[in-house]
């Protein structure tokens, strides 16, 4: 779980996730933020920790 919150972490400092430019890319990283946001958010309901919807 670490790993992936840290590897997401790199890939939203290093990439812009709305581009108007191409809106196929941006809809590619939004859904990967979806994605990525419900597997960590499973994680941590599996081992019973909450997890504030926004920070």
């Amino acid at each position: 779980m670490t790993d992936l919150a840290g590897s997401f972490h790199t890939f939203y400092n290093n990439n812009r996730i709305l581009d108007e430019e191409n809106l196929e890319l941006t809809a590619f990283r939004l859904n990967l933020c979806r994605a990525t946001r419900q597997v960590l958010k499973n994680a941590l309901d599996l081992l019973g920790i909450s997890a504030p919807e926004t920070m």
